[in-house]
């Protein structure tokens, strides 16, 4: 087997598993509006708030936030300002942006160290926790790591693909030079 197909079934593989991440985060999403919801009904109507209703939310934002970023960065879905890359061309657009997502994936891999750090300590103490509720912050902590390694592999898969579209630019784009030649001589 060629690396070319070792690296495309490890990218879908990386790819199911930020599925599951995104899913994870869309039922902490749910799970975040239905807390609030009751919450506010509690609150308003019956003069009662959900007892630990913040905590619920801030451990449901951590699966939020750490499940939907990697699937978000491997279709591209992130806000991005193309200031200067709309003046680049095409194939230095690419470099551009590969360099950026190699230096982000270091960023992360600096990151995930921490984070992982904060996990064995807080999964080796469980009497770190919530005040009301007392959730145990070392799961969510683990679901970070998880979810920023996640977004480190994913970024450098981007980059890499960014990297050779970039290097091969002339052969995968070859068509579509072709077609802007013709069409700019029929122009003329």
């Amino acid at each position: 087997m060629s690396l070319g197909k070792v690296c495309g079934k490890l990218s879908d593989v990386i790819g199911v598993v930020s599925k599951v991440f995104l899913i994870l985060g869309m039922i902490a999403v749910a799970f975040i509006a239905l807390v609030s919801s009751v919450d506010s009904i509690g609150r308003y109507i019956f003069g009662s708030a959900l007892r630990g209703a913040s905590e619920y939310v801030e451990t449901g934002m951590a699966v939020f936030v750490y499940g939907g970023l990697a699937m978000a960065i491997r279709e591209r879905k992130c806000v991005i300002v193309p200031v200067f890359l709309e003046m680049m061309k095409p194939r230095l657009r690419l470099f551009f942006v590969s360099v950026g997502n190699f230096c982000c994936c270091a960023a992360g891999v600096l990151v995930s160290i921490q984070v992982f750090q904060s996990v064995v300590k807080n999964m080796s103490n469980f009497a770190y926790t919530t005040e009301v509720v007392k959730i145990p912050y070392g799961p969510f902590y683990l679901f970070g790591f998880l979810g920023l390694a996640l977004v480190t592999i994913e970024l450098f898969i981007v980059a890499v693909k960014d990297l050779h579209e970039g290097i091969c630019y002339k052969k995968i784009h070859a068509d579509n030079e072709l077609v802007e030649t013709v069409e700019k001589e029929a122009e003329a």
